[in-house]
């Protein structure tokens, strides 16, 4: 995975993460008796922990090779007879443009036997694979779609940074924004990402902040996107716990207020209210 978006020739190259289960299903073809004389002791006991799964529990799918005009209503009806949860994300590239790609959440087991049943079918004359992704996967994907009355609406994702990009050539960028947090993530090895996470102080911020959209910063131009609050906490948690951008508060606390940026000040503040106290003594 660290090789993620590094160069094979002329063209970068995605790596993801799959499950063993997807392996077999993707490479063993359409014989079921392929698949198996490949299974591996366990899987078995996998597939029935799976089952056990209730109704309640989601499921997530990944389609690929999807055409690039096609809606997200064609792409509801091309899962035919399936439930999904929410919307139906197309995942888009450094670019921003769509890359086929997609992923849904499925309501349960049974919807998402239907939509793996989709696996290879056309959608406007293109085959279009279908498979089952996980949470982390799905997670990564999702783009605001709708304010949120429970959660705060100041949270945005920069990416295609250039990898030297700092906390300070960020503010510089949102120069006309009130910012309360910057995280820069890594990889595994520690090397950038392109990618941040910016806490703003108000929705008005994330107004001019989304009017920089595709602006340059250097030599590259910045997709600017808005996100859910619980997405912030979920990509940042790792970073800023390493970094101790944020105060050393319990998780709880973390998704109850995301106001550090205001409590920070705050407590700046009141010491220079203490210091000036005391030279007035």
């Amino acid at each position: 995975v660290a090789h993620n978006r590094e160069y094979l020739r002329e063209r970068f190259v995605l790596i993801e993460e799959i499950y063993e289960s997807q392996y077999i299903r993707e490479t063993s073809g359409k014989s079921k008796k392929d698949e198996k004389s490949i299974t591996k002791p366990g899987m078995e006991a996998e597939k029935v922990e799976q089952d056990k799964k209730g109704p309640g529990n989601n499921f997530y799918i990944i389609l690929r090779g999807l055409p690039e005009k096609a809606t997200e209503d064609e792409i509801g009806s091309f899962l035919v007879d399936c439930e999904i949860v929410g919307n139906i994300y197309r995942i888009t590239n450094e670019a921003g443009r769509s890359s086929g790609d997609a992923v849904a959440k499925i309501l349960n087991k049974i919807n998402l036997e239907r939509a793996l049943q989709c696996n290879r079918k056309c959608l406007m004359e293109r085959s279009v694979f279908v498979a089952e992704t996980d949470m982390e996967t799905y997670n990564k994907h999702i783009i605001k779609v709708e304010k949120m009355d429970t959660e705060e609406n100041t949270f945005i994702r920069l990416r295609g940074l250039v990898w030297s990009a700092t906390e300070e050539d960020i503010k510089a960028f949102l120069h006309d924004c009130n910012v309360n947090e910057v995280v820069l993530t890594t990889n595994d090895r520690g090397r950038p990402t392109g990618n941040a996470f910016v806490h703003l102080d108000t929705e008005a911020d994330v107004e001019k902040a989304m009017a920089h959209n595709r602006e340059h910063l250097r030599e590259r131009f910045v997709l600017v996107e808005e996100i859910y609050e619980s997405q912030y906490i979920r990509e940042t948690k790792e970073f800023v716990s390493q970094t101790g951008n944020v105060n050393k508060k319990s998780e709880t606390e973390l998704e109850g207020n995301l106001e550090n940026g205001k409590e920070a000040k705050k407590r700046k503040t009141e010491k220079d209210e203490i210091a000036d106290h005391m030279d007035c003594n």
